[in-house]
């Protein structure tokens, strides 16, 4: 995902196609994987390491919002 998550931010990797393929598992990944990344950003002392990927899950839920279909049930 860092991968996914670096390719966008220097815009080789376009954020909507990444959203509509992506935007899910990166969304749900992201938050699943929080705790392991704040432990290991302690060990290695490096307090922004895959900050890139929790920027990218920021914004696909952004864009989650922008593009939710809004709820017509009675």
């Amino acid at each position: 995902m860092q991968e996914l998550a670096v390719a966008m931010k220097y815009g080789t990797l376009d954020e909507l196609y990444t959203y509509d393929c992506f935007g899910a598992v990166v969304t749900r990944y992201g938050e699943e994987i929080k705790s392991y990344i704040q432990q290991v950003r302690v060990i290695r002392q490096r307090p922004l390491l895959y900050e890139d990927i929790f920027t990218m899950a920021a914004r696909m839920r952004e864009l989650d919002r922008k593009f939710a279909k809004p709820d017509l049930s009675p």
